[in-house]
């Protein structure tokens, strides 16, 4: 921790108030053009209308504690109006990291300020296969309402290059009464999606301590592939040099499903969960050669473990 906020700033610097009334985007877009380490301060809540982009060797810390980041909703805030705008959109994308290395975001919690909150990704990594260096631990996520993607995302991730640790998300789902989106909805909590570009191998990064209580869709019919919620979904159908993620200490209480796996050569244990409304753990699309060992799955609705899709 020294040694990475050795050339920090404080986001004071940049005229924050944190006070969560005050918006603050001015001084986040500012400090993130530095492309440094970004120190927060705890117990504060910094208001953001808008998404920020983060550069090469930047990133938001509360090393101390956790630092609030409540989103501002509906008009002039987080939305998604524009249904044909891009994954990485600022208004829908609080932190967008897009083909940078050297990436840290510590100590958040996410909220928001109302009910129409339809964020799509918190949290996006994309576009860097040769991605090195992105770290993302100790994230809360309450009340958001994301549709159509994943509240922590990294799309396009190179080899070994993640670490995701200690996140825990509680009452999320969709909006209700929300009249813009009529697409498909998947809502995960934690998505490592590397079949979003040429089928590229699923990679050898760390995923551990991610819990979830109440990760649900309201007002949308869940199906068996498509519109449901997950805890974690690993994607990259290849996996042929049998470097998988690293998954370890995974526990979700109510949501549509535990673990969804395109992957090849995940090593996972510590898996426990309750109250699934689909499938425990589903491998499916490709996915092979994972090795998955399960504590405990509690009440599920279609079945503990499911193998399904193509018959790679």
């Amino acid at each position: 921790v020294q040694s990475k906020l050795r050339d920090a700033v404080h986001i004071k610097d940049f005229g924050a108030v944190g006070d969560g009334v005050t918006d603050d985007i001015a001084a986040f877009t500012a400090a993130a053009a530095t492309g440094k380490k970004i120190i927060l301060t705890a117990g504060e809540t910094y208001y953001l209308s808008a998404g920020v982009s983060l550069l090469t060797g930047g990133g938001f810390i509360c090393p101390n504690g956790y630092a609030t980041i409540k989103l501002k909703t509906g008009a002039g805030g987080f939305n998604i109006t524009n249904t044909g705008g891009t994954r990485t959109a600022l208004d829908r994308c609080v932190f967008s990291c897009v083909s940078v290395d050297d990436i840290d975001l510590e100590g958040l919690k996410f909220t928001v300020d109302g009910t129409k909150e339809v964020v799509i990704y918190p949290i996006r990594v994309s576009d860097g296969m040769d991605t090195n260096g992105i770290r993302i631990k100790r994230i809360r996520l309450q009340g958001l309402s994301a549709l159509g993607g994943g509240y922590i995302s990294l799309n396009t991730v190179g080899e070994g290059s993640y670490l995701i640790d200690n996140v825990y998300a509680k009452d999320c789902g969709t909006a209700s009464g929300n009249a813009y989106w009529t697409g498909s909805v998947q809502i995960t909590v934690v998505e490592i999606d590397n079949d979003m570009v040429a089928s590229v191998p699923s990679v050898s990064g760390v995923i551990r301590n991610i819990k979830g209580k109440n990760i649900l869709l309201s007002g949308t019919a869940l199906t068996d592939y498509g519109q449901q919620t997950a805890g974690i979904n690993v994607a990259g159908v290849s996996g042929t040099d049998s470097k998988g993620p690293i998954i370890s200490d995974v526990d979700f209480d109510g949501i549509g499903e535990g673990l969804d796996l395109f992957c090849g050569f995940a090593d996972v244990t510590g898996v426990k969960l309750k109250n699934i409304y689909y499938y425990g753990v589903k491998l499916i699309h490709g996915a092979r050669h994972n090795r998955i060992h399960i504590d405990c799955i509690e009440n599920f609705g279609l079945a503990a473990v499911t193998f399904a899709g193509s018959a790679s």
